[in-house]
This record gives structure tokens, sequence and C-alpha cells, in this order.
């Protein structure tokens, strides 16, 4: 898979580093990608990206999971990836992430 264009990756790196990025940003920088190789090619920048911010990758773990048509388990595993996260805690941030997809904007609570 070729790399995403220099241009591309700088709106979308602007777009994480924004102090209050959450799921809106993800979406409006997604949604500009014109393919679905593309947009695969920048959740998979974002999610490299993620690594170091673990409470808000977590957060999105199962969004993204569903994005790139995977689970959270292969998602995990084809990046080398460890979560202390049981089970049970994935599957509320899935159902978390699913209300928030479903809704207008962030609760108070998640933005940061």
């Amino acid at each position: 898979m070729p790399p995403l264009s220099p241009s591309f990756k700088m709106r979308l790196n602007k777009a994480l580093e924004r102090k209050n990025w959450g799921h809106q940003q993800l979406c409006d920088v997604v949604s500009k990608a014109s393919n679905q190789k593309l947009r695969r090619q920048t959740l998979e920048h974002w999610l490299n990206h993620s690594k170091k911010c673990s409470k808000k990758f977590h957060f999105f773990l199962p969004f993204i999971a569903d994005a790139l048509g995977t689970t959270v388990d292969q998602l995990l595993y084809g990046h080398e990836l460890t979560v202390k996260n049981n089970l049970l805690e994935i599957q509320r941030l899935a159902d978390l992430t699913l209300k928030i997809i479903n809704a207008d904007s962030l609760p108070k609570s998640l933005k940061r």
C-alpha cells in the first residue's frame, strides 16, 4: 500500500494534534479520504499515532476496528500491541463508542 500523500498526512496530523480532538475530528478527516483504501491508510496512520495516547486509543479501538473491517483482537495482534483492559472493559468501550458515534457531539465528560 503506498504511503499517504504529504499534504493529506499534514492535514491528518494537524487534526490529531488539536487539543480537543476526538471522534468528530477523526470522522471529518476520514470522510475527506476519497476511497476505502485511503480511509484505511488514514485510520492506520491514526492508529500508529494513537499508541502514545492510551486512554483515547482504547476509547477508539472498537471504532477503528469496525472501520477497518476487523475485530479489536485482530487489530491489536496485527499491530503487536497489548491492552491491559479485560474483555468486559473493551465491551464497555465498544458500547460507549456506539453511543458517541450516534450522538451529535461528545459529552462534556469525554472532552479534553
